[in-house]
């Protein structure tokens, strides 16, 4: 399992089309401050962790959502069931 989260380095790097991010209002960390617009960024974190501790043999496979504005400004969760 991997966070919805990322970098905004990370998003302008596998998403440079798109700018309609979506920043989180109270971040773990600067490096998950925004909503990934693309999954990429962490298939490619996950991959690299894995080789540094020696595991050449990878497979990936991930569903997730990607995130973006689309131009609404979100002020408040809305209200869950």
């Amino acid at each position: 399992m991997w966070y919805s989260f990322c970098s905004p380095s990370d998003n302008r790097m596998f998403r440079p089309d798109r700018d309609d991010v979506i920043a989180i209002a109270n971040p773990l960390t600067e490096n998950l401050s925004v909503m990934r617009t693309s999954m990429l960024a962490s298939m490619a974190g996950v991959v690299s962790r894995n080789l540094r501790q020696g595991n050449q043999d990878v497979r990936l496979f991930e569903m997730g959502r990607t995130y973006f504005s689309g131009g609404i400004l979100l002020l408040k969760c809305p209200d869950w069931p």
